[in-house]
């Protein structure tokens, strides 16, 4: 959890533009990112589609994230 697309409780977003591959800026672009709760783009297009074919009860979109320890645990119940 956490990723820009397909952060599910958490993302992380800022202006990278795409692609950190030879950017010369990394340590900047990287020290710029703000991580927050939300979705990631696709975690939201993806809980748009399944809201507009009505089967969001259907399709459980969750993730783990480390920090949240009993949650993670839960799901291994």
């Amino acid at each position: 959890d956490g990723s820009p697309s397909c952060g599910v409780d958490y993302t992380c977003f800022g202006n990278w533009y795409g692609s950190f591959e030879n950017r010369e800026d990394l340590d900047q672009t990287l020290a710029s990112c703000k991580f927050d709760k939300g979705n990631g783009v696709f975690i939201d297009v993806l809980k748009e589609m399944l809201s507009e074919n009505k089967i969001e009860d259907k399709v459980k979109v969750t993730a783990l994230f480390a920090e949240e320890r009993e949650k993670c645990l839960s799901i291994l119940e």
